[in-house]
Order: structure tokens, then C-alpha cells, then sequence
């Protein structure tokens, strides 16, 4: 039986699809994004400028670990960062539960109780980085381990069980 030619085009019948080609971005529109962003991030200012104050005080730990981390996937910036705003985030919330004012943001970022929990939370991300993964690969040390004590114990049943000639590597050239 012979094989229908198909008419459907190459990307119907399997053959490989090409990724469409964007056309580069122009200068203009990506100037006007930029544009309309600071004209935005400018009017929401005086509204904004607490928070911006509590958070940029509060996550200085992340910041300066985002610079420091030279992995490419930054696991430490983002583990850090991560434990850093969950410290920052009950001030952030103080502020916003009362008026949004820069005193208020002030009286929060001097307060030594409240930078040492933000702080804190920081530090306890650098623990968690440092620590799991040695403790990770200690139980898959201890794992492996495991398998390779069941798998000679195996190797030791067959053993017993066809013989020690088993054990030997004979190549099947040799047998003639």
C-alpha cells in the first residue's frame, strides 16, 4: 500500500516549527513606557514615599546580598530576600493600619526593636541558605548509602544462591 503525500504544510505534518520572529522594539515606544512610568512612580510619590522609606531600610540585607551573590540563579539573594520581607512586612502593614505619613515611617525605621526584627528575619534567611543544603546532602549520603548495603546484601543472596562463579566477569568471547 503506498503512502498518501500529504498537502498540509510542514508544520502540520512534524516537521520542526520555527519560533515567529518579533520585530526589535523601537526606541520611541520603549522611551514612552519609561515616560509614563516615572510620570506615574512621580504623581504616586507623596503617597507612596513612606513605604518606599520602611521597605528600602528594612531590606538593605537582600540588597546587599543581591550585589554580593554571584550565583547565576541568586538562590541566596532570593531565600534571604524572601525571609527579609516577611520581617519587613508587619511595619509595612503598621504603616498602612495607620496614616501613611513620613513620621510614622521615621518612628518605625528608628526603632531598634523593628530593624532588629527585620534584621533578624534577614539573618535567619542566611541560616536556612547556609545550613539546608548540607543537611540535604547528608540524607542523601545517608540514602545512598542505604542502597548500596541492600544492594550488596543482594549481591551476596545470588551469590550464595547460582554460585561463586557468578561473581567473576567472564567475557562471552572466552567460551568457545
Amino acid at each position: 500500500m503506498a503512502k498518501k503525500a500529504s498537502s498540509a504544510p510542514p508544520s502540520a505534518r512534524g516537521a520542526p516549527r520555527q519560533a515567529p520572529r518579533l520585530a526589535p522594539r523601537s526606541p520611541r515606544k520603549s522611551s514612552w513606557r519609561i515616560l509614563w512610568f516615572t510620570v506615574i512612580v512621580a504623581l504616586l510619590l507623596p503617597w507612596i514615599l513612606p513605604s518606599i522609606i520602611v521597605v528600602l531600610v528594612g531590606m538593605v540585607p537582600s540588597i546587599v546580598t543581591l550585589i554580593v551573590d554571584r550565583s547565576p540563579r541568586k538562590y541566596g539573594a532570593l531565600t534571604i530576600a524572601a525571609l527579609n520581607f516577611a520581617g519587613v512586612l508587619p511595619y509595612l502593614v503598621k504603616l498602612w493600619a495607620k496614616s501613611q505619613s513620613l513620621e510614622n515611617a521615621l518612628n518605625i525605621v528608628v526603632d531598634v526593636f523593628a530593624l532588629m526584627v527585620m534584621y533578624g528575619a534577614a539573618g535567619f534567611g542566611w541560616m536556612i541558605f547556609l545550613t539546608i543544603p548540607t543537611f540535604v546532602a547528608s540524607i542523601f549520603m545517608v540514602v545512598s548509602q542505604r542502597r548500596v548495603a541492600l544492594l550488596r546484601e543482594n549481591q551476596r543472596k545470588v551469590v550464595e544462591e547460582w554460585g561463586e562463579s557468578i561473581s567473576r566477569a567472564e567475557s562471552p568471547a572466552g567460551k568457545s
